[in-house]
């Protein structure tokens, strides 16, 4: 990819974390690409799951999305990193004339009733949106490569400018990957999970002054405790790895 307009960078254990405004960020996608915003439960597989590593290093932006790692890296280095979560960029493609328009934009979903609701979402904010423009993503292998020849047919029949992946963090950038290096033209192709299910109902609502705060975890557990309780604890392991690794990627058994 030719990058028309540079931004800047900080690597934080071996990736390289946008560092800019959100406006780069969103000018930065017009030119197609694949964007990642990993969470904290999601990092703690860095280095050991070569193919989620993979696909994080294949990244044209990686999104500084978790408010832990951003604290922490400041304690340790002083030095800000601007957190630009999943949800704070996704409100702000869906007022882009391009995403908003027919074939626009192409949603992959985890069940057809979030495709519906996301759909009826759409439609009711004025956003073209049709029923060719979701695929409902089969359960994916937990670990290793992703190949899904059927939603590269549908995407090269609708060719959108956008795609919005709605999976699992770990498995929503390894399919992310796989489209980058398969499909025959450059989209944006946007991984940030759960995002669009805060605006739907979906999932707990959260509104711009908790986003801004990083509260979002804490919704999200008061929300569905069973769902998401656990899953944050396993957050507090990356604590430790930053701590060791620091700029460097963590390698097997030296977490």
């Amino acid at each position: 990819l030719r990058h028309s307009a540079m931004h800047q960078r900080e690597h934080i254990l071996g990736l390289p974390f946008f560092a800019d405004k959100l406006p780069k960020a969103l000018n930065r996608l017009k030119e197609g690409g694949l964007l990642t915003a990993p969470a904290a439960p999601a990092l703690v597989n860095l280095g050991y799951d070569g193919t989620y590593t993979a696909a994080l290093l294949a990244s044209d932006i990686i999104l500084a999305d978790s408010g832990l790692m951003v604290v922490q890296w400041f304690l340790m280095k002083r030095r800000r990193v601007p957190r630009i979560s999943g949800l704070k960029l996704v409100r702000a493609l869906l007022q882009d004339p391009q995403v908003r328009a027919t074939r626009g934009a192409f949603w992959v979903k985890p069940s057809e009733e979030a495709a519906k609701r996301t759909q009826a979402w759409l439609r009711g904010k004025g956003i073209a949106a049709e029923k060719k423009d979701f695929y409902v993503a089969p359960i994916y292998p937990s670990k290793g490569i992703i190949r899904d020849e059927t939603l590269l047919k549908h995407i090269e029949a609708r060719k959108p400018a956008y795609i919005f992946i709605n999976i699992a963090g770990g498995k929503q950038e390894i399919l992310g990957h796989m489209l980058k290096r398969k499909l025959s033209y450059t989209p944006a192709i946007i991984c940030t999970g759960a995002a669009i299910a805060f605006l739907t109902g979906e999932q707990a609502y959260i509104p711009i002054w908790a986003d801004r705060f990083a509260l979002g975890w804490l919704l999200r557990c008061i929300h569905s405790p069973k769902t998401f309780c656990k899953r944050y604890l396993k957050a507090l392991k990356f604590i430790p790895i930053l701590l060791r690794n620091r700029e460097r990627m963590p390698q097997h058994g030296r977490h």
